[in-house]
């Protein structure tokens, strides 16, 4: 009987230690940032016009691995990411102010923005191309612009700009790498 005692006073033990650990931890858990992250086309109506409807979807999928890249850095950094989804609006220039992209995350609960818009120009065979992108870091309780930058594109690779998932993904770490680093 005695050793049935022990048995159960270290199961005890066990359970005790990790609740008490579960409970040591969530005060870190309700002080992680909620980061809302917001990718665009700069010149979305260039975008549209683009004769090739492949090329269209080349683009979106690229923006897409882009958020993705950006999302994954700081989901690794430990903040709670999401995305914009599609931000709506009346009219265009309203849906791509920054004022209404701030409503949009504060209304979705985030404490910090990044919104990175990418500048498309055309290659020799008439594809579009990333080569410039415009970085915004926010706070978004104050409205505070932390981060304002613009980056060539080419700043942020080794290997020429291309419409590829790949690509996308590398300049998405290198763009939340750089927010991390300069906040």
């Amino acid at each position: 009987m005695h050793r049935l005692t022990q048995l159960k006073c270290v199961r005890l033990s066990v359970a005790a230690a990790t609740v008490v650990v579960l409970l040591l931890s969530i005060p870190a858990a309700l002080h992680a940032e909620n980061l809302m992250v917001y990718i665009e086309a700069w010149d979305p109506e260039k975008i549209e016009q683009l004769d090739d409807q492949e090329d269209q979807l080349d683009v979106a999928y690229f923006l897409s691995a882009v958020e993705a890249g950006v999302m994954e850095v700081f989901f690794d950094a430990d903040y709670i990411v999401f995305n914009a989804g599609p931000v709506t609006g009346t009219e265009e220039s309203e849906r791509r102010s920054d004022d209404h992209v701030l409503t949009v995350a504060r209304e979705g609960g985030a404490n910090l923005l990044v919104r990175f818009s990418v500048r498309f120009g055309q290659n020799s065979n008439g594809m579009p191309t990333p080569e410039l992108g415009e970085l915004s870091y926010f706070r978004v309780d104050g409205a505070d612009e932390v981060i304002s930058e613009q980056i060539e594109i080419s700043e942020l690779l080794e290997e020429r700009a291309e419409l590829t998932g790949e690509l996308g993904f590398k300049i998405g770490t290198a763009v939340a790498r750089r927010v991390l680093e300069n906040s």
